[in-house]
């Protein structure tokens, strides 16, 4: 699906790509997780969860500037990459089916705080969820112009102010 995607629908160059395939697998893979959603026996989403504490994050930590969160990195942060929908499905509720997924089990796994990178018009999406601005731009090597956001997963005074559907998941004593 990553392929279909990033090479196909958009035209991406991926280093990790394996044309004669059809597949992306990158070394963070190895000690993640992924989470997939299905329509009927279709994958039509995906996404991958990696903790700072569980696996080598390669350039990411630097590129995201996890140390700013204090002494909760490494111990309590994570990243999320590759969120894809595609595209028939991408007005359906599979991109909130996924976070959701991956804050619930994030929080039951001690995660503080969480970044992910996106292009500027995805800002409002993560916003609603309850992400941060982080840092405002950044030029991926890979993807280009980004903005990392980052997410407390313990702000429920945040999630109440933005609507965030994690509101409900978050504990009441974690505030």
């Amino acid at each position: 699906m990553r392929y279909r995607v990033y090479v196909e629908e958009l035209g991406r160059t991926q280093r990790h790509a394996d044309h004669d395939r059809k597949t992306i697998e990158e070394p963070l893979d190895r000690d993640c997780m992924l989470w997939a959603a299905y329509d009927g026996d279709q994958l039509v989403g995906t996404v991958r969860s990696s903790y700072a504490w569980r696996c080598d994050l390669g350039d990411y930590p630097e590129l995201y500037q996890m140390a700013r969160v204090g002494r909760d990195h490494p111990r309590h942060t994570s990243i999320t990459t590759k969120l894809l929908v595609l595209r028939d499905h991408r007005l359906m509720s599979v991109a909130r089916a996924l976070a959701l997924a991956t804050y619930r089990r994030g929080l039951a796994d001690g995660v503080r705080h969480d970044f992910i990178d996106v292009y500027p018009a995805r800002i409002p999406f993560f916003e609603h969820l309850g992400y941060r601005v982080h840092v405002p731009e950044l030029q991926h090597p890979e993807y280009g112009r980004v903005v990392v956001m980052s997410l407390d997963l313990h702000d429920r005074e945040h999630f109440g102010r933005v609507g965030s559907p994690f509101l409900d998941l978050s504990s009441s004593d974690a505030a």
